[in-house]
């Protein structure tokens, strides 16, 4: 995982949106490769090994190989993701739920934006994906309940139907921010769609649908 992602991590326990305190063992070139991810509110922790953060043991669907996913590797398919989520600079963060981290990287290959890799159907390569390239990149395994900010990522890839994962993915877009998913997943109320293909949806999240205690964090600091 890499630090700069750190901060964006959330605890997915049912208390005070809180940040989580990075305790690294192994970092190589800004990737903790072993570590601890602690909750300062619940005591939770959460262990990084090999790269790889876990929230919980990876499930059956995240382990599922998804055959929607694997033409995004190519450069034709990772350019068809960069324009359904919307992304044309290195300010934005994404997450995509149900690839392989492979994926990412030729996303990142074509906009070197913040990318967060979640419940991967396998981490075939995973050594040599950390380190091919500089574009922040951390992979989670949380079966269901995404460790995101409210309101904090411009866009979110679904592969897979669990309905926790689409409502944590909705909660963590900001308003307007894009929402992919197959054809065979309904869109959220709290989206509007825009698109689609044979093979997957696009929608935005609404405005309207963001409630005060979905702002994101913003940390203050005291004037000295």
């Amino acid at each position: 995982m890499h630090v700069e992602l750190a901060e964006l991590l959330r605890c997915p326990n049912r208390h005070t949106e809180s940040w989580l305190v990075l305790a690294a063992d192994r970092t190589e070139a800004r990737v903790v490769l072993d570590g601890t991810l602690g909750c300062p509110i619940c005591g939770a922790e959460y262990a990084i090994r090999d790269g790889v953060t876990y929230f919980a043991a990876p499930s059956e669907m995240a382990t599922a190989v998804v055959d929607a996913v694997t033409s995004l590797e190519s450069g034709d398919g990772a350019l068809r993701l960069a324009a359904l989520l919307n992304v044309s600079d290195a300010a934005g963060t994404v997450a995509l739920v149900g690839v392989p981290p492979a994926t990412a990287r030729a996303l990142q290959a074509l906009v070197p934006m913040r990318c967060l890799v979640v419940d991967p159907p396998t981490l075939s390569g995973m050594v040599s994906v950390l380190e091919a390239g500089f574009a922040p990149l951390a992979v989670l395994y949380c079966d269901g309940l995404l460790p995101l900010p409210r309101a904090g990522l411009d866009g979110v890839l679904v592969e897979h139907p669990d309905p926790r994962v689409m409502s944590s993915a909705v909660a963590a877009l900001r308003p307007g921010g894009r929402l992919v998913a197959p054809v065979t997943v309904d869109v959220p109320m709290e989206t509007a769609e825009l698109a689609r293909d044979a093979v997957h949806w696009v929608a935005e999240r609404r405005a309207d649908s963001i409630a005060p205690t979905d702002a994101p964090l913003v940390q203050l600091r005291r004037r000295r």
